[in-house]
């Protein structure tokens, strides 16, 4: 047949994904520390920082056991525990002039929120980070500054979902949502550690509520996707190719380009860009990151117990 082609549109949906088009995944650092692996994983970034300072290792260690608040033992070193040590770590590392750590933790928010740092879901977040980093060696006051921090988050994140599901969906926004999500129940699940409980009623209950959340959230990037992803093309003169590309306008950026030849020349690379346009459009809740994404939420939910029953020390050797 002159008009069929040597590719598929799920072909072409595929190439679009591997292309990861739309940034709205959990942080890498929150993947590394808000799972049951998070000590080994401190552990590793540890380690693996005391070989970079070489022979400042000696400032580098006093430096840290000074901003780890005189402690060499730190206990609950897990989830959110892990992850402030884990800055603590980066901070004090970056603090020594030859070293540029290339995967920094203390750049988590300005990876997550980028241009939006007017949000007050990052204002929320990063003052939480600011007390438990100050009051790493005291318990009492990280527990407090984890209540006050959780409600304000709670209610900022709340905020930010109806504003998206009332017709302001960006992918920023759904990313920062996600994030702060995932960032919240850690929250909670570290403050029922710090209560030496066994009680994972508001982690559990906040959890299942983002799983519900994040469906409806999803649901309405589709709907959005299916008005801002569109093509743009153009005719040639006389029986040209229809040169085109596949575009999101909401991102400002071309997903696929391509030429379709009229049925009277050779067979085509691709589908006609109407039929890629439809695949991605039924596609599009198979992306990569969204599927991740869900499956963080699920993880989280099925872990839970062994999350919060996790106590083990950070032990500086």
């Amino acid at each position: 047949m002159g008009n069929s082609s040597t590719n598929t549109a799920s072909t072409a949906v595929t190439h679009i994904f591997n292309t990861n088009p739309w940034d709205l995944g959990i942080d890498h650092t929150f993947q590394t520390f808000f799972t049951p692996n998070a000590l080994d994983n401190l552990n590793k970034q540890y380690n693996g920082r005391k070989q970079e300072v070489g022979s400042y290792e000696p400032i580098w260690t006093k430096s840290l056991v000074t901003n780890l608040g005189g402690l060499t033992r730190i206990p609950k070193a897990s989830g959110f525990g892990a992850l402030i040590i884990s800055i603590v770590i980066d901070i004090v590392t970056a603090s020594i002039e030859t070293l540029n750590p290339e995967e920094d933790s203390t750049d988590i928010l300005r990876r997550v929120f980028a241009e939006e740092k007017a949000s007050t879901v990052y204002n929320e977040m990063e003052e939480a980070l600011k007390r438990c980093t100050m009051n790493i060696n005291n318990e009492a006051k990280m527990k407090s500054d984890i209540v006050n921090a959780e409600r304000r988050l709670s209610f900022a994140l709340t905020t930010l979902k109806n504003s998206m599901l009332d017709g302001h969906m960006k992918t920023r926004s759904l990313k920062i949502w996600v994030n702060g999500a995932a960032f919240h129940v850690q929250l909670l699940i570290h403050l029922a550690r710090l209560e030496e409980g066994v009680d994972s009623h508001q982690a559990l209950a906040a959890v299942s509520i983002y799983q519900k959340n994040l469906e409806q959230l999803l649901l309405k990037y589709n709907e959005s996707k299916s008005k801002t992803i569109v093509v743009k093309s153009g005719f040639l003169f006389g029986k040209g190719p229809i040169v085109y590309d596949i575009m999101d306008e909401e991102i400002g950026q071309a997903l696929f380009s391509g030429t379709f030849y009229h049925h009277l020349y050779p067979p085509n690379l691709w589908p006609h860009p109407t039929v890629i346009l439809k695949a991605l459009h039924d596609d599009i809740l198979k992306y990569p990151q969204i599927i991740q994404v869900r499956e963080h939420f699920r993880e989280v939910r099925e872990n839970l117990a062994e999350l919060i029953s996790q106590r083990e020390y950070f032990i500086l050797s």
